[in-house]
């Protein structure tokens, strides 16, 4: 495991501390929002000297903001975390889901992967810089959204459309990358260097009603598994984005060359799929063939009916996800064309993908300092497969990178904890992590980078 460089324990125990009571406030969207993680984070700011921006689109939904502002520089640097979380099933958890514990060397919550901890990294981070006066080169700028885990509506979208201004930077870090995955006995960092985009689309399906103790022909219920799947034949096409090439161009590096041809074929779309199966563990095709193409899975059916009635409508949504180079306007109109007047197609919500920037240079500087850190590792352009608050900044003409960097060993599916039972991170890795954010945003930032303190 990597360790800590430059912080030290008294820092690293700060932020722990910071973590631990971070988890043990609720923040589930639906739920208890955002509130008690904003007033906790504006009072830890305001208590070191940061004056902070609270903006609140609707009771209970706050997003905060401060900065270090440097008058003329360098395009500017945004430290980007989300305050809310996903709801949990207390049942499923071996300890309880809002405890924040330390146990077998992990500390324990919702939210300490999703995504608490790089909360806390943009936290500290801004604190270390106010409190040892860096010199900066570019302004720093701290935001901690609402929503996010439910569409940013009244967090990132909301303060992109209506105060641009409080985000105004060049360049962002954000959640989702900086963790390493391993394969066939190599050691991989990746970078979130692009983002599906995201359609969450409402069907609604008219089928002929009756008594529940009659069997129909036209249960609108059984047409549900061959709706979905005549969606998904309709978009069978491989569709090829920077960032997955660059994925399996990198995880080729060091395979024998029967694996790393077979790595490289991968963008070959005559061979995509048929490479999936034959060469990677079945637990690993669902992502990769994800990377690779739109999905559309059914998330939510609705029916107005009681239970001993066949229905005459249901709604139907449909969690759409679009590679890079796809838009929320093409899957509409193939719902639209797929199912033409059997069913009444809408958009709840939906938000582009992020493509990769044509300036990388945070993404250039990012993969140096990992390789000089790692250099037994490789670092992996990666394409995120959720959306975040990336796709909303990028808007704004900022160029966002998923980086949260933790340590993690091979034994641990870190992706499965997203949203899981017993989320958690390895202590030992968070506070590598800290460390390392730190040195990471210090050495863009500061007038004089050699200069590390």
């Amino acid at each position: 495991m990597l360790r800590p460089q430059l912080l030290d324990s008294i820092i690293l125990d700060e932020a722990q501390r910071h973590l631990q009571a971070l988890l043990r406030l609720d923040s589930r969207n639906p739920g208890a929002f955002e509130t008690e993680v904003a007033d906790y984070l504006v009072a830890v700011l305001r208590a070191d000297g940061l004056a902070c921006t609270v903006v609140e689109p609707h009771p209970r939904r706050r997003n905060i903001f401060t900065a270090l502002e440097v008058p003329t520089g360098e395009p500017g640097l945004l430290l980007s975390a989300h305050l809310d979380t996903v709801p949990f099933d207390e049942r499923a958890w071996s300890v309880p889901p809002l405890s924040g514990d330390l146990r077998d060397g992990c500390i324990y919550g919702r939210g300490s992967v999703d995504m608490k901890h790089h909360l806390v990294y943009c936290l500290m981070t801004i604190l270390l810089l106010h409190r040892k006066g860096i010199p900066l080169c570019r302004t720093v700028r701290f935001a901690g959204f609402a929503d996010e885990e439910a569409g940013c509506a009244m967090g990132s979208r909301f303060i992109v459309d209506h105060h641009p201004e409080l985000l105004s930077a060049g360049y962002a870090l954000n959640e989702v990358g900086g963790f390493p995955i391993y394969f066939k006995g190599r050691k991989y960092f990746l970078l979130g260097t692009e983002e599906k985009g995201f359609a969450w689309v409402r069907l609604v399906l008219r089928g002929t009603p009756g008594h529940g103790s009659i069997p129909t022909r036209d249960n609108v219920i059984l047409r549900i598994s061959e709706i979905v799947g005549r969606l998904n034949a309709a978009d069978r096409r491989v569709r090829l984005s920077n960032a997955a090439c660059a994925f399996v161009d990198t995880l080729a590096r060091g395979q024998n060359p029967l694996t790393a041809l077979a790595l490289r074929l991968l963008q070959k779309p005559i061979l995509t799929d048929r490479l999936i199966a034959l060469l990677l563990p079945s637990d690993r095709r669902a992502t990769f063939t994800a990377m690779f193409h739109n999905t559309y899975n059914p998330t939510v059916v609705l029916t107005d009916e009681s239970v001993n009635v066949v229905p005459s409508s249901l709604i139907l949504c449909l969690d759409c996800r679009i590679v890079p180079g796809g838009s929320v306007a093409e899957v509409l109109e193939l719902c639209r064309a797929t199912f033409d007047d059997e069913a009444e197609v809408s958009l709840i919500q939906g938000s582009e993908p992020v493509q990769q920037s044509k300036d990388q240079t945070l993404v250039e500087h990012v993969t140096a300092m990992l390789e000089r850190e790692a250099p037994d590792s490789t670092v992996a352009p990666y394409l995120t497969l959720g959306f975040t608050d990336s796709t909303n900044l990028n808007r704004l003409g900022i160029a966002p990178l998923g980086f949260s960097p933790l340590d993690l060993p091979p034994e641990l599916n870190f992706t499965a904890l997203f949203h899981g039972h017993d989320e958690r991170i390895p202590l030992a890795g968070f506070r590598w992590g800290m460390d390392f954010f730190y040195r990471v945003v210090h050495d863009f930032v500061a007038a004089r980078p050699g200069a590390v303190s």
